[in-house]
């Protein structure tokens, strides 16, 4: 689902920003090397933090709980969320993505300030251009990450200022498909490559949890990206009788998709629909649009 809103600021906030967009401190935040934002700036994609508590209440307190029951139909607690200055020079681009990575479910949302063609561009699921949002002042859009929301920028031949914030629940702290008395799995999410702009390893693990519910698996999990797991297999331990671990992109009776920087092209070629031929692979993600299509991803507890 894709929102838009024109005039969407209050306009003492719109006037603030607009105003007073603060390049210096978005270039002073980024120039520093252990920033996460560094290293986009070096290809000219710069951002850092709104830092006005009277404008983060509003959008906390304010605008995400509207976007959530208009996106999701309900209010889930979430444990992501940030607001940031984006500001994109001459010369940057945004390749292919999708925003969803290692969320179990998330919503992206940027509001403009300049007027020009540079909006994002929305794609089908076959890379297709379905619409770019315009990029007028005080415009607002809102989307959902899913394994096929995908957008990029083209190259811009002119600075482009925005606000972009996101809300989001990580799929690592939550339990899909809970059922007590059932065993549980948790997919391990660290030995694929996240070379590709897509982050085509983190998807290899949404990939994993669908083939386990078509198999009729409950209890799934998820470790984070790369991250220590060992607590929370503990966790998991004292609440199930037994807990299965599987590496994400093993699919039980099916075969293994490992992404490395040799093979990532490849498999973008079948994620993007650019090849159709048929292969395990092509199966899984049949099985995953599935899976989204009846939302069977937002059946969850929280861990």
């Amino acid at each position: 689902m894709i929102c838009k809103i024109p005039n969407f600021l209050p306009e003492k906030f719109y006037n603030r920003y607009n105003e007073n967009y603060p390049v210096e401190h978005i270039m002073s935040h980024c120039a520093n090397p252990q920033a996460s934002e560094h290293e986009a700036s070096l290809d000219g994609n710069y951002s850092a933090p709104v830092q006005e508590q009277d404008f983060l209440d509003h959008i906390h307190d304010i605008v995400l709980p509207i976007l959530k029951e208009k996106h999701l139909g309900c209010e889930p607690k979430h444990d992501h969320h940030y607001v940031n200055f984006h500001m994109d020079e001459p010369g940057s681009s945004l390749e292919i993505h999708n925003d969803l990575k290692n969320f179990r479910w998330l919503i992206t949302c940027q509001i403009y300030f300049d007027d020009n063609y540079q909006g994002v561009r929305i794609l089908d699921e076959n890379l297709n251009v379905i619409e770019q949002i315009p990029c007028k002042p005080n415009l607002f859009y809102s989307l959902d990450a899913s394994p096929w929301s995908w957008h990029n920028v083209p190259e811009l031949t002119e600075r482009k200022r925005s606000i972009l914030f996101r809300v989001g629940k990580k799929r690592h702290r939550t339990i899909a498909h809970y059922k007590p008395d059932a065993e549980a799995w948790l997919i391990v999410n660290d030995a694929h490559s996240d070379k590709h702009y897509a982050k085509l390893g983190p998807r290899m693990g949404n990939l994993t949890e669908a083939w386990l519910w078509r198999q009729g698996a409950y209890n799934i999990c998820h470790t984070d990206w790369r991250g220590d797991w060992k607590p929370q297999l503990e966790k998991l331990n004292k609440k199930f009788d037994k807990v299965n671990i599987i590496p994400s992109g093993v699919f039980h009776n099916l075969g293994t998709v490992m992404v490395t920087d040799k093979n990532y092209k490849e498999i973008a070629d079948i994620v993007f629909n650019r090849n159709r031929q048929p292969s395990f692979l092509n199966l899984a993600e049949a099985t995953m649009a599935e899976y989204y299509e009846y939302q069977n991803h937002m059946t969850y507890i929280d861990l």
